[in-house]
Parts: structure tokens; sequence; C-alpha cells
């Protein structure tokens, strides 16, 4: 049953898993037989690499030194940032914006007296 199923499957679609089939690689020098990814553009002999290799233990040392210089870090910048913020008390009194309002009108009164302009700050 699978050797017709098979056969049937090549005569309706006319190629055969055991022929070679056209596979239209065209460019760079390829064919159905190799295929070429890429052309080198450079005419000389390519420069020679080198690579510098340290174990890995020392990279964990470095990384343990970065995390203790951070916490450190983060602890005086906490220190610092709190002492900032409480410079003038930590619970300030915040005046309400109608008491802000009449002190600014009172501040802002301007008085005319004998051709002499001045500001009442009351």
């Amino acid at each position: 049953m699978t050797c017709v199923a098979g056969y049937g499957s090549e005569i309706l679609t006319g190629y055969c898993n055991f022929r070679t089939r056209p596979c239209q690689v065209t460019g760079n020098g390829s064919n159905a037989y190799q295929l070429n990814w890429f052309s080198d553009r450079i005419m000389a002999q390519t420069p020679e690499v080198v690579l510098w290799s340290v174990p890995v233990y020392i990279y964990r040392v470095m990384m343990l030194l970065w995390s203790i210089w951070l916490a450190f870090s983060f602890l005086k910048w906490v220190k610092w940032g709190w002492k900032s913020f409480t410079q003038d008390g930590v619970w300030r009194h915040i005046e309400s914006r109608a008491k802000h309002r009449n002190k600014a009108r009172k501040a802002d009164k301007l008085t005319i007296d004998e051709g002499e302009i001045s500001f009442d700050s009351k």
C-alpha cells in the first residue's frame, strides 16, 4: 500500500526524491551543487586576530568587588538623600492656598503718596 501511494505521488508531482532537482540557485558563482553564501571583498590577506582571555574567577572577583562598592555607595547616597530631604525638618508645615493668596494680596498693595510709589508689605 505504501509503495502504491509513493508511486502515485511521484506520478502526480512529476518529481522523485531520489532524482536531482533543479534548485535554480544562481549568482555569486553558485550552482545546483555548490552554494556560495558570500563573496570576500578584501584583496589582501586578513589581519591576524588576537584574543586575550582571563579565567572566569577573575571576572567573578571583579563582579564581587563592584557589587560591594555599589552596596556601600548606595548606603552613602541614601544617607545623603535623607539628610537633604530632612534638612528643614521632616514634617514641614504647608500653608493652605487661601492663606498664601491672602498673604500675597497684602504684600502687593501699591500705595502712591505725594508722587512716590511704594509697595506696602504688611
